[in-house]
Formats: structure tokens, sequence, C-alpha cells
């Protein structure tokens, strides 16, 4: 995994594109759709007709779904009880 999920850094983003489902994490400026941005890999607007390219750009960042199960397992040993365990379970189930 090339990012790590990092709360208020990035976003972890499941795309469905072309009948194919992949999550990415990324930066998560680069998700604001039909908003002029110049740092994003020279596509100023995201949207259905640059698509293909900007997820091209993305490719290094794609994850699995063992991968993000890897990252929740190590958050989990590293804080077996309290709080924010809760709040992961609560804000992504869908890792479990």
């Amino acid at each position: 995994m090339k990012t790590e999920p990092e709360y208020a850094q990035n976003t972890i983003t499941g795309v469905r594109f072309r009948g194919t489902f992949c999550e990415y994490v990324t930066e998560r400026e680069y998700w604001f759709l039909n908003v002029e941005m110049e740092e994003r890999f020279g596509i100023e607007i995201l949207n259905e007709e640059t698509a293909a390219e900007f997820l091209q750009a993305i490719q290094d960042e794609r994850v699995t779904a063992a991968e993000l199960q890897d990252c929740l397992y190590q958050f989990r040993k590293q804080h077996p009880d309290g709080d924010a365990w809760v709040e992961v379970c609560t804000v992504i189930p869908c890792g479990f």
C-alpha cells in the first residue's frame, strides 16, 4: 500500500468504473468533482469524461480489501481498548 489511511489527511474511496470496483487511498482533494484543480495530474475537472485518465494516474494508490483489513487489524492491535476502536468500527464496518 503506497499511502496509509490517516484520519483527516486522506480518504479511502471505492470506485465502480466500467463494471469494475476498485478502492484507493489518496489525498481527499483528488475527489472533488467538477471543481477546477491544478494539482490533479493536469486534469482540471474530474467527471465522466476524464475518469479513465484520472484512474490511470492514481493506479499506484489502488488497494485491495485484504490490505485495508490488515490496516484495521494493525490499528486494533495498537488500540485494544477505548473510544478510538469504537469510532473505527462505526465509520467503516464494511472493513470487517
